[in-house]
């Protein structure tokens, strides 16, 4: 779920006319890079579902990036801080049905994926926002906001929890135990307010963009790491998958599945992403197989390693794992703390612009002045901040997230706008295999968010001032 934009995506902030598109968890700039809700509109039976008669407008202007400047920003959109919960996924329904249901995940999202990007071809959308307003009216965009609001909001919530679990781990280091519920409210608020919401208030993030390779280089240095641990762990002779869960079917496989819908979010991403690639859907389409090979790949090996160490016995968040005062892993977490730091005032511009267009109907929340500027700020930021006093695990808030924005934004919303601008009759295999995925997403996000719930009160219940 998390990723991190190049310069010219945290550009297109300030430049583009979206009200949001979201993104993991990932959370992104390029998130808040779409088209605008209140884009001019087309109905199904318009021309502007026509191909023939519609060029579509990237083809007629815009700047071209290569192939390999393509792939690494649709990587960015997807890899992040949210590869650290992929582990504890395992104990949900055991390593082997669970990596089965991550592979079903990822190619059920490489073929939403080309439905998007289909029906991008034909319409000339530029974001997803957009092409949620030309197919399904106002209820499509409202709907898309509320998703993209409680997508990006989990996913800045799951920072913090996660910056907060950093820092507590390096007072651990020091010998100073703060981990009581009270202490850990305190740090959340104090570290929220100075680093991640000061962060978000500028209207330019432009500043932001420098930092992105170094991100991205910690989450491969975190990969190399676990290979490491495990070499070391068999090395010493500790026995390999002694406590593992091979398989279990029960309905908390549904929890997987939100969080790798976050995890490869690309349906609710891509478009404002791949605007400057080439037009040509064929290689577009390459691109989102191949971006989500990688990413499945480089997520679900060090998971693999991770749980063969470890077992039942793996946190929510991986790193809490190993002892505070392992020195690798600590070198990890201060690369994790500065990935999250920098993910939530990237992530933070869709929830404002959402925020923005629901309560003043105003797409640009930068454009935004004086008292409304404060409101959109304070709900923006103080929701998360709020919660992640109080909330200790970070898994719930994925959860969350993934059921109500992955399943709805990745499944439902490209199943029912195929479904709706198909020519072929409506028992066609091709609207058949639409409407199951539409009510895969359906059914996914209702059971997910109940387990979520769950998890988030029992979470809640180990919270004592």
């Amino acid at each position: 779920m998390e990723a991190y934009s190049d310069q010219h995506e945290l550009q297109e902030i300030e430049s583009s006319s979206s009200s949001s598109s979201t993104s993991r968890t990932n959370s992104r700039s390029s998130i808040s890079g779409s088209g605008s809700n209140n884009s001019t509109s087309s109905s199904p039976g318009e021309s502007g579902f026509d191909s023939n008669e519609k060029k579509s407008e990237e083809e007629e202007n815009y700047t071209e990036v290569g192939f390999w400047g393509n792939l690494f920003n649709l990587l960015n959109c997807m890899l992040g801080a949210g590869i650290l919960s992929i582990p504890s996924t395992f104990n949900d329904s055991g390593i082997v049905v669970s990596f089965i249901i991550m592979i079903i995940v990822a190619v059920i999202t490489h073929y939403a994926t080309v439905i998007t990007l289909t029906l991008q071809h034909k319409t000339g959308a530029k974001g997803f926002d957009d092409l949620a307003m030309m197919i399904l009216g106002k209820f499509g965009s409202w709907s898309l906001s509320a998703m993209i609001i409680i997508f990006n909001m989990g996913a800045n919530l799951a920072y913090l929890i996660l910056g907060v679990d950093f820092i507590t781990s390096w007072f651990a280091f020091a010998d100073i135990d703060v981990s009581s519920s009270l202490y850990r409210a305190i740090i959340t608020f104090i570290y929220g307010l100075i680093l991640p919401i000061s962060l978000s208030i500028p209207r330019s993030l432009n500043f932001l963009g420098y930092i992105s390779t170094i991100c991205v280089f910690f989450i491969f240095f975190y990969i190399i790491a676990i290979f490491v641990k495990f070499g070391i762990f068999v090395h010493e002779g500790n026995p390999v998958g002694e406590n593992l869960l091979i398989a279990k079917g029960d309905i908390k496989l549904f929890s997987s599945i939100s969080i790798y819908a976050t995890a490869f979010s690309l349906p609710v991403c891509i478009l404002p992403l791949i605007w400057q690639y080439t037009p040509n859907l064929k290689k577009r389409n390459f691109s989102s197989f191949l971006s989500l090979t990688i990413v499945f790949t480089v997520t679900a090996l060090p998971s693999v390693f991770a749980y063969l160490m470890f077992g039942q016995n793996c946190e929510g968040n991986i790193l809490k794992t190993w002892p505070d005062k392992d020195v690798l892993m600590t070198i990890v977490r201060v690369g994790f703390f500065l990935i999250v730091t920098v993910s939530f005032p990237i992530t933070h511009p869709a929830i404002a612009c959402s925020f923005s267009a629901v309560i003043f109907k105003e797409n640009h929340a930068t454009a935004l002045v004086g008292w409304r500027r404060a409101l959109v700020l304070v709900l923006s930021n103080g929701i998360p901040l709020i919660i992640g006093m109080f909330l200790p695990e970070m898994k719930p808030a994925l959860e969350v997230a993934g059921a109500l924005g992955g399943c709805l934004g990745n499944f439902l919303l490209p199943g029912i706008m195929w479904f709706l601008t198909s020519t072929e009759k409506k028992t066609h295999w091709t609207n058949i295999l639409v409407i199951l995925l539409a009510i895969f997403g359906v059914v996914s996000a209702v059971i997910s968010t109940w387990i979520a719930i769950e998890s988030a009160i029992d979470a809640f219940k180990t919270v004592s001032f």
